[in-house]
């Protein structure tokens, strides 16, 4: 029962109901039937003994006629009649006594009242014999279902907005923040409805206030860095310009890692799928990477493999694994593994000190860690996701990242 839905025990409640209902008026026809036999078996069992007690001999015609209009009978003379009756019709009732024999016969609707005696006997049709009639339990049949689909369609028109909600919230978790789930009411599922589309309100407040505090920090951040890269170009010793440069193009990279996360999590965004060459793919996130070419090796087991992806979402990914690698490894270098279904970034080191899931969460770092804000494999885990890609890590004496394609 935990696991059954409103809906779903609403129905079932109201089909035991309905079917209880049914089971009732059977048994309730059942016995009613019954009650109106047996009242039938005691009118007639009174007409008999008003005969046989009130003939001690043969009876007169005039005696016979005085009771048969008392009880509203009527005898049956016609030989074929009675012969009919006597054989074909069915027996209801039976009694023996002193005074003589009693049989009640029921042929198609006619009842027939069969008395003997001693020096006669007399076959006696009922003029008005009872027909059962059902119209009144039929009736408190038709007004209890009635009232009990009125009751589940009240139910159903209850519990409609709940449903409604349900898929509303629904929405809302898959990253659907425009929904409205306001209710005019004042019970307790226009209560909770009410209170929903307040929170979803606020959080789209929070969620534009970030938005706007993102944009403007970085366009803000922008200009002193533009500023700070044409100061640079003038530094005339060329170690001093080209460490500086490089200061300043990492600040803009880390800008740009904080831009592409405020995109991929944001619901409506939607990646550019293209065919494209790994070779291109790994080009772009070694131009991301600005880093020295001799501590990557690269390793291609099919040229020209191409896979449907967004080209700069999937270069920022895998320059994030190269840059992670190339930062974490004793001897500071990397390799990148391409083969037909992936490829993994592969680095020398110790096995990491907690389980995977933990460095996948935003601003994950190692204890000793100095370097970045441990966003790298966060990134790295929500690209995967957008293209459908599966994101593998593994140690083997060696670090291995992997993009299953």
């Amino acid at each position: 029962m935990k696991n059954l839905s409103i809906f779903s025990f609403i129905n079932i409640i109201f089909t035991i109901a309905f079917l209880a209902v049914v089971a009732s008026f059977v048994l309730f026809l059942k016995y009613d039937r019954n009650r109106f036999q047996l009242q039938q078996q005691q009118r007639y069992s009174i007409i008999a003994n008003a005969f046989l007690s009130g003939f001690r001999f043969v009876p007169t015609y005039q005696e016979i006629e005085a009771i048969c209009n008392q009880f509203d009978v009527q005898p049956v003379t016609d030989p074929k009649e009675r012969l009919t009756v006597l054989n074909r019709a069915k027996m209801l009732y039976y009694k023996e006594s002193i005074l003589g024999r009693i049989r009640i016969f029921k042929l198609n609707r006619d009842y027939y009242i069969y008395v003997q005696s001693y020096g006669y006997n007399l076959l006696l049709k009922d003029n008005k014999p009872g027909v059962y009639h059902a119209k009144g339990a039929l009736i408190i049949f038709l007004a209890l279902t009635v009232g009990l689909l009125f009751l589940y369609l009240s139910f159903l028109r209850k519990f409609k907005p709940l449903r409604d909600l349900q898929r509303d919230i629904d929405k809302f978790a898959k990253g659907d923040l425009n929904i409205h789930t306001r209710m005019d009411g004042k019970d307790e599922i226009a209560k909770v409805a009410n209170s929903f589309d307040n929170a979803v309100k606020y959080i789209n407040n929070l969620l534009d206030s970030r938005r706007l505090f993102m944009r403007n920090i970085m366009h803000e951040l922008k200009t002193p860095i533009a500023k700070g890269r044409i100061a640079a170009e003038m530094v005339e010793d060329k170690e001093n310009r080209e460490f500086l440069i490089n200061v300043f193009e990492r600040i803009n990279n880390i800008i740009a890692e904080i831009a592409t996360i405020d995109r991929i999590n944001t619901s409506t965004y939607q990646i550019e799928k293209e065919e494209v060459k790994i070779e291109d793919i790994l080009k772009l996130s070694l131009e991301f990477l600005m880093t020295d070419k001799n501590k990557i090796e690269i390793d291609i087991k099919e040229k020209n493999k191409k896979i449907k992806a967004d080209k700069k979402l999937m270069a920022v990914a895998i320059k994030n694994l190269i840059d992670n690698a190339i930062k974490f490894s004793p001897d500071s270098k990397a390799k990148v593994e391409v083969d037909k279904n992936q490829i993994c970034i592969i680095s020398k080191g110790e096995p990491l000190k907690k389980p995977i899931d933990y460095y996948l969460e935003p601003f994950s770092q190692e204890e000793k860690r100095k370097e970045g804000l441990g966003l790298g494999l966060y990134i790295v885990k929500n690209i995967a996701k957008l293209h459908n890609f599966e994101f593998i890590y593994e140690y083997k004496n060696s670090h291995y990242f992997c993009l299953k394609f």
